[in-house]
């Protein structure tokens, strides 16, 4: 764009130079208005070439500007994505493990022969009592009821222990 005013500006002076060397000398007043006048025309356009040129100097550094903006906003948010991935990837691992402790917890919590809760609860939870669950599993029948906690064991199996077996608790 530079160059392009540079040549500009050089035509409308080789122009000037012309006008002016091929002015009639005999008619000098009638040539120096005529000279004043192209003057003031081609310095009107010298003027308007340069207002122009830097009209458009302004627009290619404000287009600049811009196209750097846009490049850093970009870099900006392929480090936020990037940093979200991460923290996703974080965050489902750490979902894992607190699934995986949970499940050992629950397990050990809901573990048949060292259940923590009510006979009621065990019963919902197994479909028999603990006792017969043992038997179930291959325990023997008085291994099973010597195991299981009084508080655990139907009135039934109690009596069965008691009479077959002669012990109590």
């Amino acid at each position: 764009m530079r160059k392009f005013n540079i040549i500009t500006i050089s035509l409308l002076s080789l122009s000037l130079l012309g006008a002016y060397s091929n002015s009639n000398s005999n008619d000098k007043a009638s040539s120096d208005s005529s000279k004043s006048s192209s003057l003031k025309a081609k310095e009107s356009s010298i003027k308007k070439a340069q207002s122009e040129s830097k009209k458009a100097e302004s627009e290619k550094a404000a287009s600049e500007n811009t196209a750097a903006t846009n490049s850093q906003q970009v870099t900006q948010q392929q480090n936020s994505d990037s940093y979200q991935t991460q923290n996703n990837a974080q965050q489902a691992q750490n979902n894992n493990n607190t699934y995986q402790a949970n499940k050992q917890t629950s397990n050990s919590q809901n573990d048949p022969y060292n259940y923590q809760d009510t006979l009621s609860d065990f019963v919902n939870e197994y479909g028999v009592s603990p006792a017969y669950y043992k038997i179930q599993h291959g325990m023997s029948e008085q291994d099973a009821l010597q195991s299981t906690p009084a508080g655990m064991k139907t009135s039934g199996e109690m009596q069965l222990e008691w009479s077959k077996y002669g012990t109590k608790e």
